[in-house]
């Protein structure tokens, strides 16, 4: 038998996983750029990154990630 779960708590369950998802995508994202340039994120990138929830963004910033050159270049082509 399967326990009752409410519309709110149906709400609140989807709401966080979509926020784990997000917190994924922004750790992986933000571990993959400083393992890949072998360097800090710069002051600005971190936060910026930190502060993104939508998935669609982030999903295109990883994909972008692959094909930078660099920092410079990621930040060009995935306007961050």
């Amino acid at each position: 038998m399967m326990p009752y779960v409410s519309s709110i708590e149906r709400i609140a369950e989807e709401k966080g996983r979509a926020k784990g998802k997000v917190e994924a995508k922004v750790d992986t994202l933000v571990r993959f750029l400083t393992w890949r340039f072998k360097t800090a994120l710069p002051e600005d990138l971190e936060p910026r990154i930190r502060s993104t929830a939508d998935l669609v963004t982030l999903d295109a910033w990883i994909d972008l990630s692959l094909g930078a050159s660099d920092l410079a270049d990621f930040r060009r082509m995935g306007r961050v």
